[in-house]
């Protein structure tokens, strides 16, 4: 979408009054798009240009639904590293029961969650899931270090962080314990930390028994049939123009979407 569409999207936000002299700023072609329905209202809220399709009215939930319903048995994704691949079936399918996990750890719609690491298969597994139970997802540089990390969950009220063990040379679960250095100590889902309170469930793409800490793998079958029920709900609730991302750069600048 390029600036003048954007400009276009915005005029639904402008009070009534303000909506025909900020048409006149538009591009002629693109103010021909617009029928206003009287002086003082628009019908069109969302344009799509240049192009010859419109954008989808769905949400990345949605569009994961309607992927296994087109492709199924293709393969959606291959981890070459992780030797893993899955088809749209089993995308879908894992990332609904990623979902109620989360769900299931007491994480509400709309609430932040991290997600720490590299490129995995997790890290692709979590953004559709956390689409699915209607979370925002909060990519944290994998360079960050505590202090960086620290300003980034509470910038955002991060409540839950999905973590790999390591990166380069950065071990994870040692700078969290520096961070936060109740973690080992806590009840797995009850981090209650002086310097990161609004922190409290980390998981841990691990093989490895981390104090304070949730396997990702608990979350495959920390769900029950009524948590799975609770994503079928939101996937029919959630819009496509509801937040679902916030990045965190290499400079620190916060891009939400």
């Amino acid at each position: 979408m390029n600036i003048n569409a954007l400009r276009l999207a915005s005029l639904r936000r402008l009070p009534a009054t303000l909506h025909l002299a900020s048409l006149r700023t538009l591009p002629a072609t693109l103010q021909s798009q617009i029928r206003p329905e009287s002086s003082t209202s628009l019908t069109w809220s969302y344009v799509s240009c240049p192009g010859k399709w419109p954008l989808l009215g769905m949400s990345v939930g949605q569009l994961t639904d309607r992927a296994e319903q087109m492709y199924g048995d293709r393969e959606a994704i291959v981890s070459v590293y992780q030797d893993i691949r899955r088809t749209f079936s089993q995308v879908k399918e894992e990332s609904e029961r990623i979902a109620a996990g989360l769900i299931a750890l007491r994480l509400q719609p709309g609430d932040r969650l991290g997600i720490w690491g590299p490129n995995s298969y997790e890290w692709y597994l979590t953004q559709l899931a956390a689409a699915k139970a209607g979370l925002i997802l909060v990519n944290i540089n994998p360079a960050y270090r505590p202090d960086e990390l620290e300003y980034c969950l509470n910038k955002v009220s991060v409540k839950a962080i999905i973590c790999h063990e390591t990166f380069k040379t950065s071990d994870y679960y040692q700078m969290l314990c520096e961070l936060a250095p109740e973690l080992p100590s806590s009840p797995r889902g009850d981090l209650r930390s002086s310097r990161v309170p609004y922190l409290k469930q980390v998981i841990f793409c691990s093989k490895r028994d981390l104090s304070g800490t949730y396997k990702f793998e608990d979350l495959y079958e920390a769900g029950d049939s009524s948590h799975i029920k609770a994503v079928e709900r939101l996937s029919t609730k959630m819009q496509f123009d509801d937040p679902c991302s916030i990045q965190f750069t290499s400079v620190g600048t916060l891009n939400p979407f």
